[in-house]
């Protein structure tokens, strides 16, 4: 059986609980849309190329271009002229931080900024590439 993109689930109408649903019980084709940019012990960092990616990976936040049923403008506007978002998760922590590369910002899990030294441990080069704005 088919899996069903995120777009035709919100394009069908489904509610919000029914596309949780349906991605918990991965029946949503959302895995290509991610590049995992550093996996180590302590933190993976992903850049999602797709909206639908995007909501996978920022579950249980309170990012606007995650939200499954509304998020797919913000995510197309912030990613129109090349910006890229990155998702931080903490390993140890579970924590989520988002960063985009044309805004310069880094926002936590409920979108209040934060300063790079919440992501102790990240390589610098990435959080170099949240402070340009050359795409």
């Amino acid at each position: 059986m088919a899996k069903l993109s995120l777009y035709e689930a919100v394009r069908l109408g489904l509610s919000e609980r029914a596309i949780m649903a349906l991605s918990e019980a991965e029946e949503l084709d959302i895995e290509s849309g991610a590049e995992r940019v550093v996996e180590s012990p302590t933190w993976l960092v992903i850049i999602p190329h797709t909206f639908e990616a995007m909501v996978k990976y920022g579950r249980g936040t309170h990012w606007d271009p995650a939200h499954p049923t509304q998020g797919q403008r913000y995510f197309d506007m912030y990613t129109r002229d090349g910006g890229k978002f990155m998702i931080f998760i903490n390993k140890a922590t579970q924590k989520k931080y988002l960063g985009h590369t044309k805004e310069n910002i880094i926002t936590d899990e409920n979108d209040s900024r934060v300063t790079p030294e919440a992501l102790q441990g990240i390589p610098y080069e990435l959080l170099r590439e949240l402070d340009s704005d050359e795409e």
